[in-house]
């Protein structure tokens, strides 16, 4: 049975999470996450389900190499699961479990490394998206591929539409990962190809926040990209006054607080 740390947040971790303590194949022995409810999705399931179970947790408030290191060793820890996480990973970390270490992480890799994916996937008028599971390296988002998973982008779409749907095609193809560590089978390991780009967490700065009112297509790329409830909009300005723009379709979403601002990024 797989030995597994866990490393993770937000309702997708979770999720995730909740996966592996359901599979009768791997046994969680850490996990790492956040402690409070201050994030913008206001949940500490894996600090509390930790507490309920038993397993040794570690607040991923702070970086914490060491701790985690000596949580590998004491607990005879082999696979490393990242869904999440908020921290790159040193060599120290990912060679203590003989590199068997993987990152979920919900854009295509490694055109849509870093930050807002789904922002910029919409700004760059992509006509699908994809979600990547790959084994970790030292580097940001980087390292071999194990698992894709695919879905169309339409002309309505918007930033939080994407992100659903990502979350679901991200639980697939975890539970393609679980599959092959329950058989004890090694994941696929395939290059990753095209042009690396790198979003920082400044790539969304609040100038680009702001749209020229006057450009039909900045209006509805920029409305539908920047639409994450419950992060601030795009906005405008009429004269002097500041107007914040919304997609023309908001589904279920119309009627929820939508000027609350969050505290993390997408």
């Amino acid at each position: 049975m797989a030995r597994i740390l866990f490393l993770g947040q937000r309702p997708l971790g979770e999720t995730c999470f909740q996966l592996c303590l359901d599979h009768q194949a791997v046994e969680i022995l850490g996990a790492s996450s956040n402690s409070t409810k201050n994030g913008w999705w206001r949940t500490n399931g894996i600090y509390t389900a930790c507490s309920k179970y038993g397993i040794t947790f570690v607040d991923n408030s702070h970086r914490n190499e060491d701790d985690l290191l000596k949580l590998i060793v004491n607990l005879r820890i082999d696979t490393i699961f990242s869904v999440q996480h908020c921290w790159i990973l040193s060599n120290d970390i990912l060679n203590s479990v003989s590199g068997r270490a993987f990152n979920l992480h919900m854009a295509k890799l490694p055109e849509y490394k870093g930050h807002y994916p789904f922002a910029h996937a919409i700004l760059n008028d992509e006509n699908q998206y994809t979600v990547t599971l790959h084994w970790m390296s030292p580097k940001v988002d980087s390292g071999l591929i194990a698992y894709t998973g695919t879905f169309p982008i339409s002309k309505a779409d918007t930033a939080y539409d994407l992100y659903r749907r990502a979350c679901k095609a991200s639980v697939e193809i975890f539970m393609c990962l679980l599959d092959d560590i329950a058989k004890d089978r090694t994941p696929p390991t395939t290059k990753m190809t095209g042009e690396p780009k790198f979003y920082s967490r400044n790539s969304l700065s609040p100038q680009e926040c702001i749209i020229d009112m006057g450009d039909e297509r900045e209006v509805d790329l920029k409305s539908r990209a920047l639409f994450f409830p419950p992060f601030t909009p795009a906005y405008g300005y009429v004269g002097s006054r500041r107007v914040f723009v919304l997609p023309e379709r908001l589904g279920e979403f119309e009627q929820c607080n939508l000027f609350k601002r969050g505290d993390a990024s997408q």
